[in-house]
């Protein structure tokens, strides 16, 4: 599971550095193509590292923060965008950054945790 993320935030990385610098229409194309490819092998494992490391109990909670925060990103995203399409060049550095951001923090968490794939019980504090 490491490796598939490694590789699919790899490939994302690469494919929005590359349209930094290069605009045709068939890079784009190609490089979006790669680029969802790589995603596509990013959340299924992040989604599987949600649901494995809450217990049964806050399980369903969870997911339904995870599920609401995949969403709004898909409810923004094309605000977002209609803004930063103003000019192109800094609309893909935005989107690099972004995703070296998330990108950075992803592969941190995935290499400084242990026990990934195992379940966790989080406990809550109660006041």
């Amino acid at each position: 599971m490491k490796k598939l993320m490694l590789l699919g935030t790899s490939l994302l990385f690469v494919t929005f550095g590359l349209l930094i610098f290069v605009h045709s229409l068939s890079v784009l194309m190609f490089s979006l193509t790669l680029a969802f490819g790589g995603l596509g092998f990013v959340l299924p494992c992040v989604n599987m590292m949600i649901t494995s490391t809450a217990s049964d109990a806050e399980r369903g909670f969870v997911v339904s923060l995870y599920g609401t925060t995949r969403f709004l990103g898909v409810a923004l995203g094309p605000i977002v965008y209609g803004i930063w399409m103003m000019n192109e060049k800094s609309m893909y550095v935005y989107s690099f950054l972004t995703l070296l951001i998330a990108g950075g923090w992803l592969i941190l968490r995935i290499f400084s945790s242990v026990d990934i794939g195992k379940r966790k019980v989080v406990k809550m504090k109660s006041k």
